[in-house]
């Protein structure tokens, strides 16, 4: 009987571990994508460049309290 139950405990874990791993691919393969395009789209670089130095001043205004 612990025999099975260590069999399962371990199926289970490797299909997390799967799972992971096929998480991590899609979301590498996504970001690669996401770089490409932003790359050679010189628009969507510099609305990418727009919205960080928002982001960036607003932290800095909460940081300074005002």
């Amino acid at each position: 009987m612990e025999g099975r139950y260590l069999y399962l405990r371990c199926l289970l874990s490797q299909q997390k571990a799967q799972g992971m791993v096929e998480y991590a691919l899609i979301v590498a393969l996504t970001v690669g994508i996401l770089i490409v395009i932003s790359v050679t789209n010189p628009q969507l670089q510099q609305s990418i460049v727009d919205i960080f130095a928002r982001a960036a001043e607003k932290v800095d205004t909460l940081a300074a309290g005002t």
